[in-house]
């Protein structure tokens, strides 16, 4: 029957002796990780899922790069659905004190959104009023973060094109809008009427618009199936089964956090499996005396596994409680995901991350407690007795147990495998380097001090928990640096790519009859006489006659280029940075294309296939005569496609340019707007600065949670060190007997620390820069520089880190 009495004075006696201490630290660190990330995650879905349709504004809404034809919103009343339109567009918005700024602006009109509402707040420090309407003729609404970005507040005036608005209220939730990561401009609401007098929208200009729709999915339906001409590759039926681009992003967010987790969760099995096994190591003696005064195995499995589920409660419960007081920093860093982040508690996924804990404990812990019960009374006669502790059965549970969890977290068995074989490679060559060591010392051990000697002598004998060591702190550093070494790399690398006189600014929109105008406006300005390069948009269709999905099946879907419209440009000059690398720029052809080497290669054409660009109504084709090499990073206008003139010249079409314009005559950027009104002017630096910032708060992230996995790989550590603690204990005594001092044993156990720590360092920097160097040089094309003072300073600091644990644990042993 359960002892209860019992359990809890084993449990006081095992915690007061510092028996649970580091399996506590374990799998508090552990439950903290996944307690924080349960929780913000639970967040971010519930925003994604609480009224889907709500969040969109209508049941369906489909987006067209052209005016939605009449004769569908015929059909669409004659089914009688509820129906509305908005036009959205970017835009440079004036403020009276000469501050320009890019916006997103939505021109909507009433009512809108037809499910849900719109949150306008009348200051910044107001409720908000849920509407369902568009703002007042010569009114607009606004985001808060557009207003020290003009140096405005609520009740101003601002200029969108030709036209004036006062700012009347403030923009607090919308329909269909994520968090600021995804908008990089703040938006505007303005009435739909208003719109002719900006005089924003010309002939070419980029423009979506959104048919908004209303009604039971079976007409809905019914409507799609029957919308004459069909759905084209430039338009989208969303609704709410949809899964968009912004949740793709969000989940793949998340699931680089959760590899922190799924870490942590691996580290701490290794931690708890270690601690246990001294546990049980040091419990043989008690067991044998309970067995002495009757105690059945059963009685011996309750006890011992009651001690280790009320640590697990325990632990678990204060790691839960961490958790929640550490997930303030996920919300703030990671507040762009999506807007209104509340920092609440939520039952659920406290709960998630308790069992999860507990599990976790019991599964590691188990195999160990299961050889308590072969204790017998003999052993009070015996300094230890040797159980049989290969149970395969508790072994393959815990397996399938962190599989498992593993799998809820990440949702990608891809993931899981590659982890996991990670994490076998890192021990093959952890295992390789102390086996070439242990060769080489056997070799020359004649050769070297005994103190060295000694040290690899008892690495040899222990094996398994020096390999342990390595496994725990060099994994987890090796985490904590790849993820910092990436960040500094790719900030480093913008800000080189970054000239002095790089195009700080991109100008859109402009139409065919202002190019001179604008070349001479810029003259006039002593800005560098730019490039004008004519833009028509369209979609790649076709390769060699064959639709392009179809041909590329699945592979398709990651291929950026065939799910969005492209810019097309034409010119007879190879653009500057661009370089030739297959066929001839000019050929005598009538019809030719340039494709960017990249395209090409995800794509699988060359020299000679034929591709098919859809461009508003027409179908053009042409072959690939030339393959160009694009610095991207040039901040300059780049292209995919470049076409022969001919093809495209009689379409229509606007320009875009870039410039270079210093900080201190940023304002005659004012008189640029006011004189071309219906132009974009893009802030490319500021742009920069905000993906800059993203990364910088996800790297701040998920640095956090690679700390957990450090701060377990560290208890592992002393674990293992702690492991052979009666051994080491024993061979103190003798060394002491035969009259070695205390500096002396200090060297001899330094010299195993040296070795241990020494190797945990280099392999983590080993492992994080082998990473990096793929994921900058191979995914992201990028050059890497090895930093070699950071290769030298890691394996420094593991080594001292290393030996000073173990220098504490030796001044024990001597004192004794």
């Amino acid at each position: 029957m359960l002892n209860f009495p019992l359990i809890l004075r084993a449990f006081r006696r095992d915690w007061q002796n510092g028996e649970l201490t580091l399996l506590a630290l374990a799998l508090i660190v552990a439950v903290t990780c996944i307690s924080a990330l349960n929780n913000f995650s639970f967040l971010v879905n519930s925003l994604l899922n609480q009224q889907a349709t709500q969040m969109l504004g209508a049941d369906v809404i489909v987006t067209s790069n052209a005016p939605i034809p009449t004769n569908w919103e015929d059909k669409a009343k004659a089914l009688t659905l509820s129906q509305g339109k908005t036009i959205s567009f970017l835009s440079m918005v004036t403020a009276s004190n000469d501050n320009l700024q890019l916006a997103q602006i939505s021109a909507i009109a009433t009512p809108y959104p037809l499910k849900g509402y719109t949150k306008i707040a009348s200051h910044t420090s107001s409720s908000p009023t849920s509407v369902n309407q568009a703002p007042a003729l010569g009114q607009v609404w606004v985001e808060a973060r557009l207003l020290p970005l003009l140096a405005v507040n609520v009740g101003d005036p601002i200029t969108i094109g030709a036209a004036s608005f006062i700012i009347n209220g403030l923009i607090i939730e919308e329909p269909g809008q994520t968090g600021d990561w995804f908008n990089i401009s703040p938006r505007i609401l303005m009435n739909q009427a208003d719109l002719a007098k900006t005089q924003v929208i010309q002939p070419g200009s980029r423009v979506s618009y959104q048919w908004l729709l209303v009604g039971p999915d079976r007409q809905l339906e019914q409507l799609k199936k029957s919308l004459t001409p069909p759905l084209t590759e430039q338009q989208r039926w969303v609704d709410r089964t949809t899964n968009p681009a912004l949740v793709k992003a969000i989940e793949r967010t998340i699931t680089y956090l959760n590899l922190g987790t799924l870490m942590s969760l691996t580290l701490a099995g290794i931690a708890i499996s270690m601690a246990t096994h001294r546990y049980s190591q040091r419990h043989q003696q008690h067991v044998a005396i309970l067995r002495c005064f009757g105690a059945s195995e059963r009685d011996i499995l309750i006890v011992y596994l009651g001690n280790i589920l009320l640590l697990g409660c325990l632990a678990s419960l204060i790691g839960v409680l961490l958790g929640y007081l550490f997930q303030p920093f996920l919300v703030y860093w990671l507040r762009g995901l999506l807007p209104h982040f509340n920092n609440v508690f939520n039952f659920k996924p406290a709960l998630l991350s308790f069992i999860t804990g507990v599990l976790v404990l019991v599964a590691f812990t188990l195999t160990h407690l299961l050889t308590l019960r072969q204790i017998t009374a003999i052993t009070l006669f015996k300094q230890q007795q040797n159980l049989n502790s290969n149970n395969l059965l508790s072994y393959t549970l815990s397996f399938l147990l962190l599989l498992g969890l593993a799998y809820l977290y990440t949702h990608s068995w891809q993931l899981i495998s590659v982890v996991f074989i990670g994490l076998i490679y890192f021990v093959i060559l952890a295992l390789g380097m102390l086996m070439l060591s242990i060769l080489v010392i056997n070799l020359i051990k004649y050769k070297i001090s005994f103190i060295w000697r000694f040290g690899f002598t008892h690495i040899e004998r222990n094996l398994t928990n020096s390999l342990l060591q390595l496994i725990g702190i060099g994994l987890a550093l090796a985490a904590f640096l790849t993820l910092n070494l990436f960040k500094m790399n790719l900030v480093e690398h913008w800000q080189e790519q970054l000239p002095a006189d790089a195009p700080n600014f991109f100008v859109i929109n402009i139409q065919p009859s202002q190019t001179s105008e604008l070349i001479n406006f810029l003259h006039k300005n002593q800005v560098k006489k730019p490039t004008l390069y004519p833009i028509v948009r369209g979609r790649l269709t076709t390769i060699n006659s064959l639709s392009a999905t179809k041909k590329l099946g699945d592979k398709a879907k990651e291929i950026n280029a065939l799910q969005r419209e492209l810019n097309f440009s034409w010119s007879t000059q190879l653009p500057e940075e661009n370089k030739i690398i297959a066929g001839s720029w000019l050929t005598p052809k009538p019809t030719w294309i340039s494709i960017e080497d990249g395209l090409a290669r995800q794509l699988g054409v060359t020299i000679g296939d034929e591709l098919g660009f859809r461009i508003g109504e027409q179908i053009i084709t042409a072959p690939i005569t030339s393959i160009r090499q694009v610095n991207w990073t040039n901040f300059k206008p780049n292209f995919f496609i470049l076409f022969n003139p001919t093809l495209l010249a009689n379409l229509p079409q606007t320009y875009l340019t870039s410039f270079y314009l210093p900080e201190t005559e940023q304002n005659k950027l004012l008189d640029l707007a006011r004189q071309f009104p219906n132009i974009t002017i893009i802030d490319i630096a500021r742009t920069i600065k905000k993906v800059q910032d993203i990364l910088s708060n996800v790297s701040k992230a998920i640095t956090l949670i690679t700390l957990f996995s450090l701060l377990i790989g560290i208890i592992i550590a002393i674990l293992s060190m702690l492991s052979f603690d009666d051994i080491k204990q024993k061979e103190t005594y003798v060394l002491k007997l035969l009259g070695m001092q205390k500096k002396s044993l200090f060297w001899i156990r330094s010299s195993e620390s040296f070795i241990i720590g020494f190797y945990a360092g280099l392999l983590a920097i080993i492992l994080a820069l082998f990473i990096n160097y793929y994921l900058n040089t191979v995914i992201l094309g990028l050059t890497f520089h090895i930093p070699w003072l950071l290769v030298i300073i890691v394996p420094v600091i593991t080594t001292l880190a290393s030996i000073l644990i173990n220098y504490k644990i030796m001044k024990t042993q001597y004192a004794k």
